[in-house]
Parts: C-alpha cells; structure tokens; sequence
C-alpha cells in the first residue's frame, strides 16, 4: 500500500461519500437502420484540476478496499434517475450499467433496484445491467443467482467482453442473459482477419439461436459496421458514432440521430449549436477501452 494509493483510496472514499463522480453515456444504434436505442453508462471522476483519474485504476482501487459496492450502489441510482427523466422526456431508450465481479455477492443490489424502479416509476425493461463473461464464470452460483433475481425485477442482462473468457457453449446456455456484447477485440481486426470474422459471426448465430441480442464493442470504421450489418448482429456501440458524452452531449448527439426520439420540445435547442456543443462535451473524451 505505497502513499499515493493510500491517498487515492482517502480521496475516493470522500468522492464516494459526496457524490463527486459522474456518468457519461456512450450511445448504441440498432445496426440495421442506425436508430439510437440505448446508452451505456461509463462511470468518471474529475479532479478539480480537470483532469480525469483513469475508471481502470479508481475502480480497480474500489474493489480492493470495499469501496465498490458504494461506488456501484451511486452508479446504479444516477444510471436509474437518469433513465426516468429521459422516460419521462419521451426518450425509449435504455440504459446500461456494469456490476463488477466483487458485487455478486452482495444481494443487496437487487434490492436496491426495485426501490429506485418503484421510486422514480421506470419501466425495468429500459434498464440492462452488464456482468463480463469471466466474472460469471469465476462465482457461477453466485452470478446465475444474480442474473435470475435481476431478470425477476424486468431488468436485461448482457455478458460483457464475450469471446475473452473460458465459457464453453454448454455453459453458455445456462445463462439467463437477453445480451451478449461481443469484445472490440475480436471487432477491431475482423475486416482483414477471418479468424476474427468466423469468431464474430458464430456468436452472432449462436446468440440468436438462444433468442439473445448482440452487440458489437469498439465499432470505429464504416467497413466493421457493413460487415457486421450482413452478419445480422443487431446493435453497434462505438466511435463511428460517438464517444461516451455528458448527459447534454448525448441530448444533442440524440436530436441530431433522431428528432423524433424526444417528445418534450421544452428542452429542445434552436439551433446553434456550437458552444454549447462545447461544453456538454462533443465530441468528447474517453479511454481507448471504453470505444
């Protein structure tokens, strides 16, 4: 435990404690048309300096020191009041959030959800909540437990980064998951390698023999998008289209994909764009994990 981590672990205790991280979205079009139809919620800590502390290392901290179930218990409530006000504004589009594998155990978070769905009255279908494939397979009882108790709620269920885990198809059959997001791993090469494309494609045909949906990481080029359109995988998440914004960020970047999304005309722009694109963060920053 060297000073800075110990410090980094005081400082994040407090951010923690009051509320000083935030979401951005990162949003996910349905492949077929280009249509938005969900957002993953990516958790951030500014500093007062502006910068930013990299999610791969205070999250890493978190779960070492306990400090994860609060961190996930204030990703949860901010994912699912935003998920309510953007309901309540005419946007049917869901929002996704991760549980890290050290939140299994805690049953708690199931509860958690149906207090804040009854609280801010959202449709539990517009949440989705993300376990990757190894943490699943690392504490199976746990996980499938998880997984069926969430399911309960309305909630979806997508196995994250999948294809960089050990499961078997067999296992893969026990999962009571809707989602299977297919890791950039296997997306970033699949133009010009075919092992990677026989990889995507299979899974593509796998998950929807198990009636599941599938979602594609890391999109960056026009060339990944056609090939995975005519592989039939359904929805895309990536740079093509965006980077994870702020909430005002992915407000304009949805006004912009399609008008027609939000019903309220109270929160609306008139047009002029540029500043205020600025500030709520178009075109935005992320980490290169989180395309």
């Amino acid at each position: 435990h060297s000073p800075r981590r110990l410090a980094l672990v005081g400082r994040l205790r407090s951010a923690i404690d009051n509320g000083d991280l935030h979401l951005q979205y990162q949003p996910q079009v349905h492949l077929a048309d280009g249509r938005p139809c969900g957002v993953e919620a990516l958790i951030r800590w500014r500093q007062p300096d502006g910068s930013i502390i990299a999610p791969s290392e205070f999250v890493t901290v978190a779960e070492h020191t306990g400090l994860i179930h609060g961190l996930t218990s204030l990703v949860i409530s901010q994912a699912v009041e935003r998920a309510a006000r953007w309901h309540a504004d005419g946007m049917g589009i869901r929002v996704s959030m991760n549980l890290s594998a050290h939140n299994l155990a805690d049953a708690s978070i199931v509860d958690h959800f149906a207090a804040l769905i009854e609280q801010y009255r959202v449709p539990p279908g517009l949440l989705l909540v993300e376990l990757t494939e190894s943490a699943v397979i690392d504490d199976e009882e746990r996980g499938i437990t998880m997984m069926r108790r969430l399911r309960d709620l309305g909630l979806g269920i997508a196995i994250d980064d999948f294809g960089t885990g050990q499961s078997s198809l067999s296992y893969l059959t026990k999962l009571p998951a809707t989602e299977l997001k297919i890791d950039r791993s296997f997306i970033q090469p699949m133009t010009t390698d075919r092992a990677a494309q026989v990889v995507v494609r299979s899974t593509v045909s796998l998950a929807h023999s198990l009636g599941m949906r599938v979602v594609a990481e890391g999109v960056e080029t026009i060339e990944q998008r056609n090939m995975l359109r005519a592989m039939g995988c359904d929805i895309a998440q990536g740079y093509l289209y965006a980077r994870p914004l702020e909430v005002r960020g992915l407000e304009l970047w949805m006004d912009e994909q399609r008008p027609s999304l939000r019903r309220s005309t109270a929160d609306r722009l008139d047009g002029r764009f540029g500043d205020e694109r600025l500030r709520a963060g178009l075109p935005g920053a992320a980490l290169p994990t989180e395309r």
